[in-house]
């Protein structure tokens, strides 16, 4: 069972990729994760532009999707994903690569987030298990507390 703050709120943030396909792409990947019941939102095509990045909304942003159908380049996806660290330094992220047509290879940008390809049920099992992982892993990590205070 998911813990009530991925519940509650929107702690999956979807941005999209430079294209207004992506930015669609975006709106179905929040539809689906809100459909699985975490709490999730998508942001506008310009969001990663350096006058918008500012006025992002993160309180309670646990991940974030990014979201390209139309090609990106290895280069595209570390500046976004730089500008996402730069913003929110904690913050996990996935990247979803549902439009291109070859295997995204590029280990420098595989360190700092995880990989989906060509799929939008694989991208929101992964956001589904890295919520489920992450609250069994708080679980864990409370026991033990628990245990020490009886």
């Amino acid at each position: 069972m998911l813990p009530e703050r991925w519940r509650k709120g929107k702690p999956v943030l979807c941005m999209p990729g430079p294209s207004l396909l992506d930015e669609a792409a975006a709106t179905m990947v929040a539809q689906l994760i809100e459909q699985r019941g975490l709490g999730a939102r998508a942001e506008k095509v310009d969001a990663l532009s350096m006058s918008r990045i500012l006025s992002w909304d993160t309180e309670g942003v646990e991940l974030i999707c990014l979201c390209y159908v139309e090609y990106a380049t290895p280069a595209q996806i570390r500046y976004a994903i730089r500008r996402i660290q730069r913003r929110i330094p904690q913050v996990s992220i996935v990247v979803a690569l549902l439009g291109n047509a070859e295997r995204f290879e590029d280990t420098e940008t595989s360190r700092d987030a995880e990989f989906v390809q060509k799929s939008l049920r694989e991208t929101v099992d992964k956001i589904v298990a890295f919520a489920l992982k992450q609250s069994s892993g708080e679980i864990a990590a409370a026991k033990p507390a628990a245990a020490l205070a009886i």
